[in-house]
């Protein structure tokens, strides 16, 4: 195969393709004049190769062909052919007649306490401030793929969503049966827990082929999702509670959130193939299958940002978002004052009655605050959640009142308006809390998702915040929670 280019001596190309053998296994690849020989396997592989800045390309073209020639009836099975003016290889991006420069985005990460302003990966608008508890990924190798049933495991097929060559190729068997890969990860007696991986369509399946089983079984955790890869859906669902989120790129986070274990040891995490009816036993066609990469297993009832594993289970510490010192007592006026918020609490589990969202600290976390946090109770069976406010001085309630209802997952507009007997709170605009009997603590810092009275820390986004030295009326308060 020879194809003619239009190449630019001194800049750098990164050529790719996949091969796979039939009754030859040795080719050759190259740009213009410059080859390199390679060995194909009886699975799909992709091979990759640089030409540095300052090569000289006196013939424009790239070639795939035979070492020396092919004999008659010799054949080899060549997909995918990519060359890129750039040091590393990407993500396949088919073309047709004509070039295309496709800007991907990746999933960034970054070390504790170090602030994480996060977007929407497909739109990029601003989600705030990403401010999160500890977690542990129970996965102890994330990236890779193992207890393989009629399944095969091409590693490192393609680019992830974090932009490294590090996402893995599970393709099905030829065999009428089940087809998947197992997590095996350790479970303890009446915990929650949440199962989360990327996915993405191999561009090898074949059209109908766009389904997955995201499962979770033993130890009473049994629960599972059906995922439509092609449109992002889930669309059969048996469990506590699951999501998909579009990441870019034709990738998508799933996760799921299992029931309270009802033993302690091993539990079977699971990635499965589907057949496109969709059904878990079927006919396999040895090349259709899915990319995955980023598995995590947590304590937890909703997901947390991926946590990178290689051998061992790791934690990420809780982000600490607080403001103290001089850079609080600076403009905070012990008097009277107005906290305003745009925020996004995540969901919290049934043992956690009222994690804080933004809150002022006094001489003690449990005795001295004022502080708007999330209610979170349950009647029947149905947990009722609402945003709130509350104040504690020498260790004495002195306010406290809903907010607004929370609809889980989404921005909310809240106001506190505080002083000695002058107490208010709203939000989205709605009805006003008010209380007109207490007095206020003296406060020393102002933190986020603080762990306070009695309650541990929690996750979320903050979107915006404002303070005003003064306590604002009903009305101004109202105003500025409109939506």
């Amino acid at each position: 195969m020879v194809q003619g280019l239009t190449l630019t001596n001194g800049l750098g190309y990164t050529f790719s393709f996949w091969a796979k053998a039939d009754s030859n296994t040795t080719l050759k690849a190259g740009i213009a004049s410059i080859y390199t020989e390679f060995t194909a396997t009886t699975t799909w592989q992709r091979f990759t190769f640089y030409f540095p800045a300052g090569t000289s390309y006196s013939h424009q073209r790239v070639i795939i062909g035979g070492v020396n020639s092919f004999s008659t009836g010799e054949k080899i099975y060549v997909w995918g052919a990519q060359l890129e003016q750039r040091d590393s290889v990407t993500a396949y991006t088919p073309t047709t007649s004509s070039p295309i420069t496709k800007y991907q985005p990746v999933l960034q990460t970054a070390i504790s306490n170090q602030a994480r302003f996060d977007h929407d990966p497909v739109t990029g608008e601003s989600l705030g401030l990403l401010i999160e508890e500890s977690r542990t990924n129970l996965v102890t190798d994330s990236s890779s793929l193992s207890n393989l049933y009629q399944t095969t495991v091409t590693e490192n097929f393609t680019i992830a969503p974090d932009g490294t060559l590090s996402a893995d190729l599970l393709i099905e068997s030829t065999s009428s049966t089940e087809h998947f890969s197992d997590i095996l990860v350790g479970v303890t007696t009446g915990t929650r827990y949440t199962f989360s991986a990327y996915y993405k369509l191999s561009p090898l399946s074949s059209s109908n082929n766009f389904y997955v089983y995201h499962r979770v079984a033993l130890q009473g955790l049994n629960s599972q999702i059906v995922v439509n890869l092609r449109d992002g859906v889930i669309t059969q669902y048996n469990g506590n509670s699951a999501s998909i989120i579009n990441v870019g790129n034709g990738w998508y986070r799933v996760s799921m959130i299992t029931p309270a274990a009802t033993g302690t040891g091993n539990a079977v995490f699971r990635h499965q193939l589907m057949s496109s009816t969709p059904t878990t036993v079927y006919e396999g066609d040895g090349h259709s299958g899915i990319l995955i990469w980023g598995a995590q297993v947590e304590v937890g009832e909703f997901p947390t940002s991926y946590i990178p594993t290689s051998g061992s289970a790791v934690t990420r510490s809780a982000d600490i978002a607080r403001i103290e010192g001089t850079n609080f007592t600076d403009w905070y006026n012990n008097i009277e004052g107005t906290l305003f918020a745009e925020i996004n609490h995540f969901y919290n589990s049934s043992n956690i009655n009222y994690p804080s969202s933004i809150c002022l600290l006094g001489k003690s976390s449990t005795t001295d605050f004022i502080n708007l946090y999330k209610s979170n109770n349950i009647s029947g069976g149905v947990y009722t959640n609402t945003h709130a406010a509350n104040v504690k001085a020498d260790n004495v309630t002195q306010f406290g009142a809903n907010a607004v209802s929370d609809n889980l997952n989404i921005d909310h507009k809240l106001c506190f308006s505080f002083a000695t007997n002058d107490f208010k709170v709203v939000g989205d605009g709605g009805t006003v809390g008010i209380d007109t009997t207490g007095y206020l603590p003296k406060v020393y810092s102002l933190e986020f998702f603080a762990a306070i009275n009695f309650q541990p820390r929690n996750s979320g986004y903050v979107k915006k915040i404002s303070y005003y030295p003064k306590a604002l009326t009903s009305n101004e308060i109202q105003n500025l929670t409109e939506i």
